[in-house]
């Protein structure tokens, strides 16, 4: 999975508003690239990826989960 992969995965998690202020600090050319990876993707898809990539990377102790009434939280 390239980065521009993985940066359409977590922004269509987090919606357009947020993709659009993230784009305001892109050029052309990684727009570009993070669109081309977004078009084949569906929301679902990519919540199950956001998840599988951030219990790997608590598996691997570079990030915390701390559960709070049943969900989640990044620490």
């Amino acid at each position: 999975m390239t980065g521009a992969d993985k940066a359409a995965i977590l922004l269509l998690y987090l919606g357009n508003d947020v993709t659009r202020q993230v784009f305001e600090h892109l050029d052309d050319a990684e727009i570009k690239k993070i669109s081309k990876s977004m078009a084949p993707l569906d929301v679902e898809k990519a919540q199950s990826k956001i998840i599988k990539i951030v219990r790997t990377m608590e598996e691997e102790g570079k990030i915390v989960l701390a559960g709070r009434g049943g969900d989640d939280v990044l620490v």
